[in-house]
């Protein structure tokens, strides 16, 4: 069943177009990501298709069977309302019918038989309901999204503005709607919270229409994406991933037809340059005719649209770092009543990228700022290595100067930096011309968050602590991010509950746990497997052997890790690259396309290139896979 449809959209600000002639459908159960860089219009469309804003065009029509739940439908009218009570009014109705069953119970025994009928009717509209399960579900859902049973009396105005944010969306989804409206839902979330609501989200009998930056959440839950693009929206089948792939392979054919496009004009354009220089009548006829041949190819026919505007950048290390970057010996810290964690041993060598993850106030921040000196251990010490230069990137960003301008705050980082050299640096993090000038407390979180990079960057640090580096960030700048780090040859301590992010990176995991902290090999999925085995247990870290055998040791695990890492990205992305030929196989055995001649060539050319790609993976991973035996002998 059809349960939205948007057709003609159209939405400007001033002289600033968001997006024109969107349309699309969502139906009965359907998981549908929306994706696009910040600015682009993602909410915008949203509230429109919400009701809380309008369109400058276009229609949004909703089945009359459709109920929509979106965030703004469930605010707080009374912040000292209690933390369950608040969370399971979305439930009232339910709680009216349970109050009216129990007096008509008792009007019943007082011998008012009449009422027989409307019990028999009501019990079944509260079963059908769930009135069995509110309570349950209630306290499900609470636990769910990280909050604890103590925390079910506290009234609201005791929460965060984190906490509140997650009693919402608990709120939301146990309102129970056919259409569900998510705008950034994993914000605010640890990652068991947020694989929660992933398992809750992919069960959920309704449809769900969801705008995230979180790739590894689009990829578990959702079956299509929409992505918004250059004012413009275009559906494809699959999750991020998938889309990702897609949405390459349809640049390849869209590049290749232009440039087949434009290469047969030109040679038309010569044959008319010619016939028109011998100057007869027939000549001229036959220019006329090839002109008109020339008009018909290139009409309607424009260049791909350009990518947008991204990062791209890469980060220098300072020469001459020791090859123990960081040794920590029995670090403890707690808090009144709140331990964090206890007796911590950690030892960091040169080019590790470990990642620190856990629930939220678990001690993760606690412990990078003891190492940046910033709090001190109740137990324990904290040596950095020979030569080490650190950079902080701090979640809060709270080393920007709110009163300073973007290029006021770089000069005073960097003094010895000419303004040519730091407006360059400044317009690789796309801020140009007057944006250099707005002052730090007028920017975004995104905005921020590429300035503090951006200092990060010409630090020149070779050894790099991240407090949550992806936060406000959109995907794109994730994947710029990614890469820079990936190329960085320095030592990398990361905080973050982006489980794309640290599949990528880490080749290490520092798992906080109730019971310890854990270290595993490998990145997100790794120490998910190692759960799964029961391999991860809190264990004392090694502590530092001497001598070269140590250091051969370590370097030969170091890069055991990294082949291993390399063995199963190749290994993914034959499997994409698999089905992304299937899929071009079956549109050339398309009969529609093999009678369009121009169209079947591009398909036939893209995939031969993927072809060739595939068995240059394929020896890729070959090689790997052999080395990787030969070291594990």
């Amino acid at each position: 069943m059809n349960l939205l449809s948007a057709r003609d959209l159209a939405k400007s600000y001033g002289e600033r177009s968001l997006f024109t002639n969107v349309g699309f459908t969502i139906e009965e159960g359907e998981k549908v990501g929306l994706v696009g860089v910040n600015g682009c219009g993602k909410t915008t469309l949203f509230r429109i298709i919400a009701g809380m804003e309008r369109a400058d065009s276009g229609t949004v029509s909703v089945n009359r069977l459709t109920t929509i739940g979106y965030m703004e439908q469930h605010g707080f009218d009374d912040l000292s309302r209690g933390l369950y009570e608040e969370v399971h009014r979305v439930f009232d109705h339910l709680t009216r019918m349970e109050a009216e069953l129990e007096d008509i119970a008792r009007r019943i025994e007082e011998g008012e038989l009449d009422l027989i009928h409307r019990q028999h009717t009501l019990n079944e509209a509260y079963l059908e309901g769930g009135g069995l399960t509110t309570r349950s579900r209630t306290r499900a859902a609470l636990l769910g999204f990280g909050f604890r049973e103590e925390d079910f009396s506290l009234p609201l105005s005791a929460l965060s503005g984190g906490q509140r944010a997650k009693a919402q969306l608990a709120k939301l989804i146990l309102s129970g709607p056919s259409l569900l409206m998510l705008d950034e839902p994993t914000n605010h979330l640890d990652i068991e919270a947020a694989t929660w609501l992933e398992d809750y989200l992919r069960d959920y009998r309704g449809a769900v229409l969801v705008i995230s930056h979180d790739r590894y959440f689009l990829d578990r839950v959702t079956g299509r994406t929409l992505e918004l693009e250059h004012g413009k929206l275009t559906s494809y089948q699959g999750g991020y991933s998938q889309y990702m792939d897609k949405k390459e392979e349809d640049g390849l054919i869209a590049q290749r037809h232009y440039a087949n496009v434009r290469r047969e004009a030109k040679r038309i354009e010569g044959i008319i340059a010619q016939q028109k220089q011998w100057n007869r009548e027939r000549n001229i006829r036959t220019a006329e005719s090839k002109q008109k041949q020339l008009d018909r190819l290139l009409s309607g026919v424009t260049p791909p649209d350009k990518a947008p505007q991204r990062l791209r950048f890469h980060f220098d290390t300072a020469p001459f770092g020791g090859q123990d970057v960081l040794v920590a010996k029995g670090l403890s810290k707690s808090y009144p009543e709140k331990p964090l964690f206890r007796e911590l041993d950690l030892t960091l060598r040169k080019g590790e990228k470990v990642a620190v993850l856990g629930p939220n106030s678990a001690g993760k921040t606690t412990l990078l700022n003891i190492i940046m000196g910033k709090l001190l251990p109740d137990t324990g010490m904290v040596m950095l290595g020979a030569n080490i230069k650190t950079a902080y990137y701090d979640q809060t960003q709270s080393t920007l100067h709110p009163q300073n301008t973007i290029l006021q705050e770089l000069q005073n980082a960097f003094p010895r930096m000419t303004d040519t050299q730091l407006r360059t640096a400044l317009g690789v993090f796309l801020f140009r011309g007057d944006d250099v000038f707005a002052t730090i407390d007028r920017l975004s979180g995104g905005e921020k968050a590429r300035v503090a990079l951006l200092k990060m960057m010409l630090s020149g640090a070779n050894f790099l602590l991240l407090d949550e580096p992806t936060n406000h960030l959109d995907i794109a700048s994730r994947e710029a991010l990614e890469q820079a780090l990936l190329d960085y040859d320095g030592t990398i301590l990361m905080v973050s509950h982006d489980r794309y992010f640290v599949n990528r990176l880490a080749d290490r995991v520092l798992a906080f746990t109730p019971k310890g902290v854990t270290s595993i090999l490998g990145g997100y999925d790794d120490y998910l497997a190692a759960l799964e085995a029961g391999e991860a247990a809190p264990q004392k870290e090694e502590r530092p052997e001497r001598g070269a055998d140590y250091r051969a040791k370590k370097e030969e695990d170091r890069a055991r890790r990294k082949l291993q890492n390399r063995v199963t990205r190749l290994e993914e992305s034959i499997g994409r690259m698999e089905e992304s030929i299937e899929a071009l196989r079956q549109e050339l055995a398309d009969p529609q396309v093999a009678t369009q001649y121009q169209r079947a060539m591009e398909l036939s050319d893209v995939l031969r290139e993927k072809e060739a790609e595939l068995q240059r993976l394929y020896q890729e991973w070959e090689e790997a896979s052999t080395f990787l035996i030969e070291m594990e002998k």
